[in-house]
């Protein structure tokens, strides 16, 4: 009864060991791990170059020309499928007198090379690009103007720098 009560007290101490053991593996696994993940999801680091921007730049021209639009939703409307107000001819040659400092400006930049600036985040937002857009808008309407007056090669070339643009 002595031996069987010893053995089972070497048993239940064999099996405390077993388990400090299996728990001590467990950690060093689990450490392990970490660390792999840890060393495996490290963000690099890139030394990304910053480009040379060409000088004079085409995007410093669309830019100035966006700044010198006038009467953006006008234009829009005018060239709308369903405008909300009646456009004579001589009210959309308004718009485009009116813009013509735009326009010049924006042809200008087409001489010159364009490079955007650079972004640096996924969260950088680009609201030049709605500007340009007015700007196309504004090559649209010259088009259409020039089409009504029988000018198709004129208009043609105005569709053509809302192109390029």
């Amino acid at each position: 009864m002595e031996q069987e009560e010893r053995h089972r007290s070497n048993v239940r101490r064999a099996g405390k060991k077993v388990m400090g053991g299996c728990c001590i593996l467990s950690f060093g696994i689990v450490l392990v791990l970490l660390i792999w993940f840890q060393i495996g999801s490290r963000v690099p680091r890139i030394n990304i170059p910053t480009p040379t921007m060409p000088s004079p730049n085409a995007f410093d021209f669309f830019n100035s020309a966006s700044a010198q639009l006038q009467d953006g939703s006008k234009i829009d409307d005018a060239i709308s499928l369903r405008p909300r107000a009646t456009y004579t001819l001589a009210d959309k040659e308004g718009f485009l007198s009116d813009n013509a400092a735009a326009l010049q400006t924006l042809r200008q930049g087409f001489a010159y090379d364009y490079m955007n600036p650079p972004a640096r985040s996924y969260t950088t937002l680009f609201p030049y690009y709605a500007k340009f857009r007015s700007i196309a808008r504004l090559l649209k309407l010259e088009g259409q103007v020039k089409a009504e007056k029988g000018d198709w090669s004129g208009a043609v070339n105005s569709d053509l720098d809302a192109v390029k643009l």
